[in-house]
């Protein structure tokens, strides 16, 4: 089983991403079964507390690629956080493969 959880960032507590760029990460899970989820931000749990949330004010999360092989599912190329909040401005999550954000409000 191959699992990406964020390749260029993997939150677990309160964030706040204020004016950051998160900007050209890569990640492939190649395997039979498994996932890849959040090629520039993975928000979720990690450990089991303290629980995700997140907050995108300014700054740019974009060019973020999430590859899978094998039969692997990716979702999240700019953000994953399904499950948990999430706010991001329009514009500002923007250009990830597969998809910019899967759980943003």
């Amino acid at each position: 089983m191959a699992i990406v959880r964020g390749a260029g960032l993997a939150n677990n507590g309160p964030l706040l991403l204020s004016h950051v760029t998160i900007s050209g990460n890569s990640a492939t899970a190649s395997a039979p079964h498994g996932w890849g989820r959040g090629g520039g931000v993975f928000n979720g749990l990690v450990f089991p507390t303290p629980s995700p949330s997140l907050v995108v004010h300014g700054g740019t999360i974009s060019h973020n690629i999430l590859r899978v092989r094998h039969g692997a599912i990716a979702s999240g190329g700019g953000i994953y956080s399904k499950g948990f909040p999430a706010q991001a401005a329009k514009g500002v999550v923007t250009a990830n493969m597969p998809d910019d954000c899967v759980g943003c409000s």
